[in-house]
């Protein structure tokens, strides 16, 4: 087989692009990430908050009332005044928070993809509208999507 340029052979070219791939992952992998994403960008599934509502009707409505609005134990976890208070916040950040001190009476004793499916369901509670796909199972995907007041 004849070299495609004097003294260049195919094998030499396909080094040089599996290089070029290389330097194009490295480069994807380094960029930083996009702009934070919005609870309001249809984040969450209804069958994602449907199993965070048998979760919080167990672990969270003795103290938060039945529908998350608060209670005598603890405040309310759904709704304006809730979106309000993390605004700007990760939604790992409420996530980690409730899996490491929640329930009050066992701390750590809710699982963190219940505490995820909880914040689904804090969402559904709270006006935001479901989408096609959940919340990510990973805190570091979580950590990109912020929590935010109704957007006006």
């Amino acid at each position: 087989m004849q070299p495609i340029l004097p003294g260049k052979s195919y094998g030499s070219f396909a080094k040089q692009g599996q290089r070029f791939a290389l330097a194009v992952a490295l480069l994807a992998v380094s960029l930083p990430a996009g702009p934070p994403r919005s609870i309001w960008e249809r984040v969450y599934s209804g069958a994602q908050s449907e199993r965070g509502l048998r979760v919080a009707m167990q672990e969270c409505a003795r103290c938060h009332g039945p529908n998350l609005e608060g209670g005598e134990g603890g405040p309310a976890l759904a709704g304006p005044e809730f979106l309000r208070h993390w605004k700007g916040r990760s939604v790992a950040a409420w996530v980690e928070y409730t899996h490491a001190k929640m329930p009050e009476d066992n701390p750590g004793g809710v699982a963190l993809q219940e505490c995820i499916d909880v914040f689904a369901w804090i969402l559904h509670l709270s006006g935001v509208p479901a989408g096609a796909v959940e919340l990510p199972r990973s805190t570091e995907a979580l950590r990109e999507i912020r929590i935010e007041a109704h957007p006006e």
